[in-house]
């Protein structure tokens, strides 16, 4: 791990929110546009576990910035992040019933690209447990996020009954 993702790292796991603030700015940058084309995969487990820490926030500037840095890490670094979609995706999902339009628009960018870099039955499964949630904007949004995974590769599968009831 270089030290550049050491100190994000170490931001990010940090108790102040100002601190864990500064670790996510940093990280976008980082996977943004700093971004070198390296693939740094024994890096991304710990960075991943902050950061899925971090979605679960209440505030909604740190949450958004940590759905912003899961989508440039799944954007920059497909193959290594399809590993992580099925720990991240619970918690993506639980974002699109959030109370906050930016972060519901931000989960949905990550949902859609999760159904790009793992396949989209797996995430289409999961979107099916939404309409059964208690948070009524997930079952809401969730219908219209199906049939976009159609388009997908590897969405085919997505003619299954369960998926195909849902998305009518």
């Amino acid at each position: 791990m270089n030290a550049d993702l050491e100190s994000v790292l170490v931001l990010l796991s940090a108790k102040g929110i100002k601190e864990r603030m500064d670790g996510v700015s940093k990280l976008e940058l980082y996977y943004g546009d700093d971004w070198d084309g390296s693939d740094d995969s024994e890096a991304l487990s710990p960075l991943v576990a902050r950061v899925q820490e971090l979605i679960k926030s209440s505030n909604v500037r740190l949450c958004l910035g940590s759905l912003q840095s899961t989508l440039l890490m799944a954007q920059n670094m497909p193959e290594t992040m399809s590993r992580h979609v099925p720990s991240l995706l619970p918690d993506v999902v639980e974002r699109l019933g959030d109370g906050k339009e930016p972060v519901r628009l931000k989960a949905t960018e990550i949902v859609l690209q999760f159904m790009i870099i793992a396949s989209p039955t797996p995430v289409c499964e999961r979107l099916v447990q939404c309409f059964a949630h208690k948070a009524w904007r997930v079952p809401e949004r969730s219908p219209g996020r199906l049939p976009m995974g159609v388009d997908l590769p590897g969405g085919a599968a997505l003619g299954r009954p369960g998926c195909t009831d849902v998305a009518g």
